[in-house]
C-alpha cells in the first residue's frame, strides 16, 4: 500500500497556506499525484490543466466533497480533458454519497484507472464516523478491485486504525496532508503514528526533518502490517 503526503515543496516554506495538488508518495518522491480539491466552488483547474498536469503521474478528477451529482458533472466535464493533455497520467474518479451514488459514479467513469473513495462527508455535508467508513469500506474495495482498478483513499488522517484497516481489506493507496500540516507546529509522528512535539527551530529545514519523520514512521508501520497480514494469510 502506497502513502502519498500532499503538499508542495512550496508548503514547507508557507506551512499555514497548504497547497493540495502535489502530492509524492512515501518512498518514492519521482511519482507525483495532482490533485485540484473537494471545494464547492470551481478551482482554478484551468491552470492545472495547462501547465501542472505535465508534472504529474496520477491526475485527480476535479470531486466536491459529499456531492455526487456535482462530482459527476465536474468530472465528467474535465475527465476527458485530462486524458487529452497528459494521456500516460492515471486518472483517480473520486466516489461521493451514498452506496448507490458510488456505485453509479463508477459506472459513469469506467475508464478510469483508479477509484478513489470520498470519505470525509457524506451528502448532508455530516461528518463520517468511522463505523460508517468501515462499512463503506468493507464493500467499496472489494468492488473496485473486481472491476479491475485501484482503491485510493482521500484524506482521512493517518491514525494506527485505519492504517490497520486499509492493510487488512487492501486498499491500493492513500492520501493525507497530515504530516505537512503538523510539521508547521513542530510535530511529528512517532513509530505508533501519534503526534509528538519535537525540538523545533521553525525553519524550512526543520519542517522538512519534521515531515520526513513522520514519513519514515508511516513507512515502518505500513511495513509492520504488511508482514503482520503476510504471515496471517
Amino acid at each position: 500500500m502506497m502513502f502519498w503526503s500532499s503538499g508542495s515543496g512550496l508548503t514547507f516554506n508557507y506551512p499555514l497556506k497548504l497547497i493540495p495538488w502535489y502530492k509524492r508518495p512515501c518512498g518514492g518522491a519521482s511519482m507525483w499525484m495532482i490533485d485540484s480539491g473537494v471545494k464547492a466552488e470551481p478551482p482554478p483547474i484551468e491552470k492545472l490543466l495547462n501547465s501542472q498536469i505535465m508534472w504529474a503521474d496520477v491526475a485527480v478528477c476535479p470531486d466536491i466533497l459529499g456531492d455526487a451529482h456535482g462530482t459527476i458533472a465536474r468530472t465528467r466535464e474535465w475527465f476527458p480533458q485530462i486524458k487529452e493533455r497528459k494521456p500516460a497520467a492515471k486518472t483517480v474518479v473520486c466516489t461521493q454519497g451514498t452506496d448507490a451514488e458510488r456505485m453509479k459514479i463508477m459506472d459513469t467513469f469506467p475508464d478510469a484507472d483508479w477509484y478513489g473513495a470520498g470519505l470525509n462527508q457524506d451528502g448532508d455535508k455530516k461528518a463520517f464516523t468511522d463505523a460508517e467508513r468501515e462499512r463503506i469500506l468493507r464493500w467499496l474495495v472489494p468492488e473496485i478491485h473486481a472491476r479491475g482498478k485501484r482503491v485510493h483513499i482521500f484524506g482521512i488522517g493517518c491514525r494506527m486504525p485505519q492504517l490497520e484497516l486499509f492493510v487488512e481489506l487492501g486498499v491500493d493507496s492513500f492520501d493525507s496532508s497530515t504530516v505537512v500540516l503538523i510539521a508547521a507546529h513542530g510535530k511529528a509522528l512517532n513509530g505508533d503514528l501519534k503526534q509528538i512535539h519535537m525540538t523545533y527551530g521553525g525553519t524550512a529545514d526543520d519542517k522538512r526533518k519534521l515531515v520526513d519523520l513522520s514519513l519514515r514512521n508511516i513507512d515502518l508501520a505500513l511495513k509492520r502490517l504488511n508482514d503482520r497480514k503476510a504471515m496471517l494469510f
